[in-house]
């Protein structure tokens, strides 16, 4: 996760460097920690914990932020109705029936927002120098309820379904009640341009206003790597990037959503990834045997790191002839 961390740490530099002149420098202060916070937040999500063990809270600290730099942030705002929640890990995951769409790309199915439980951000230099806090596990949803969302969307092949988090400072505007909305855990009018904040039509003109007035021209749909979505063979063949013959050898990390090996590379059937390279690779657990040999379809992450393309990715080493024979017919 470090690795990642640091990946998406500097691409956000990279893009606030390249917008210089159209974001106040500080926004991009703003951005890089808020990231940093955000990026905390999914490794909470994603990272399981041994379950035996009583822990202490985990501690962040961010940059403070208003609601109009949370909407700048996004990768989804919505209007949203919530459906259920169920505990999973350290987290509540609510599921969402989307009713409204304002910013990101539209899904058929519902989506599900992670609230970690178990951790402290520290806000620094809030609207009157002071610092303020929050914890995430004070940002409640209630069933049949519907809220005005704004959300990070990360993807990957190891879960489920993609994660969605609120960027930042347990934003909460129910539909219901909007004069109660909040931002880190007081009137979102104290932390916000808007000029009221007493009928939805108020939140609802401000948040279309600002997307128009302050555009986000880089904005993502979601942090992580696309997968191939596929269980046809010759699809997940053509469209991985690698596709490698492999030999387990240690375990290097376990959780529930996944196993990740050191592995020698014995042959490389597409892509350029020498013989003999050591190389990590997380597949799903219970999937495959230290010491066994594999043919697996890839993607390059970071550094040593590759991930599985899709969740069909694992062949058995007897399909090399087979996958060759494909891969000439490509050619």
């Amino acid at each position: 996760y470090r690795q990642f961390t640091i990946k998406v740490f500097y691409g956000i530099i990279w893009v606030e460097k390249s917008t210089h002149n159209i974001i106040k420098e500080v926004i991009m202060k703003k951005v890089v920690l808020i990231i940093c916070t955000l990026m905390f937040l999914i490794t909470a999500v994603g990272c399981e914990s041994n379950k035996q063990n009583n822990k202490l809270p985990e501690h962040a600290s961010a940059i403070y932020a208003t609601f109009e730099d949370l909407i700048y942030l996004s990768t989804d705002v919505v209007k949203a109705k919530c459906i259920s929640v169920v505990e999973e890990n350290d987290n509540l995951k609510y599921e969402f029936q989307v009713l409204e769409r304002y910013v990101g790309e539209e899904t058929e199915q519902n989506i599900y927002v992670y609230v970690p439980q178990n951790r402290i951000v520290s806000i620094i230099d809030g609207p009157s120098g002071e610092n303020i806090g929050y914890e995430t596990s004070q940002l409640v949803y209630t069933a049949d309820e519907s809220y005005y969302l704004v959300l990070s969307r990360r993807k990957s092949v190891y879960d489920s379904n993609d994660h969605y988090l609120e960027v930042g400072g347990n934003l909460y505007i129910p539909v219901s009640n909007i004069s109660k909305s909040t931002l880190y855990g007081q009137p979102l009018t104290n932390h916000s341009n808007i000029e009221a904040c007493n009928s939805e039509q108020q939140i609802i003109d401000h948040i279309v206003n600002q997307l128009k007035v302050n555009p986000n021209e880089e904005r993502l749909l979601f942090e992580g790597q696309q997968y191939i979505v596929s269980e046809d063979f010759e699809t997940i063949i053509d469209e991985s990037p690698y596709i490698l013959k492999v030999k387990l050898k240690e375990i290097e990390y376990e959780s529930e959503t996944r196993a990740t090996y050191k592995c020698t590379v014995i042959s490389t059937l597409k892509g350029d990834c020498a013989e003999g390279a050591e190389i990590s690779i997380p597949f799903f657990p219970d999937t495959v045997r230290e010491g066994k040999e594999y043919i697996v379809a890839l993607m390059y992450s970071s550094a040593d790191l590759y991930v599985l393309s899709s969740k069909n990715s694992v062949f058995s080493k007897w399909k090399e002839n087979n996958i060759v024979k494909h891969l000439k017919t490509q050619a």
